[in-house]
């Protein structure tokens, strides 16, 4: 769920998510390689990768 933030362009922003990867039978999670980015103001200010496996 995305969350708006106005900032003071001189302040800095911390901020930390967890993410459930158990499988629901609303939401399935598929083994291998993925992406998250951090948008800002519409552009991509920092990206990451992870990989999921089947446990």
């Amino acid at each position: 769920m995305p969350v708006e933030k106005k900032i003071d362009g001189r302040q800095g922003l911390q901020g930390e998510r967890q993410i459930n990867f158990k499988d629901l039978t609303t939401r399935k999670h598929y083994p291998g390689l993925h992406q998250v980015a951090l948008i800002v103001n519409g552009q991509a200010v920092a990206k990451t990768e992870f990989e999921v496996r089947r446990g």
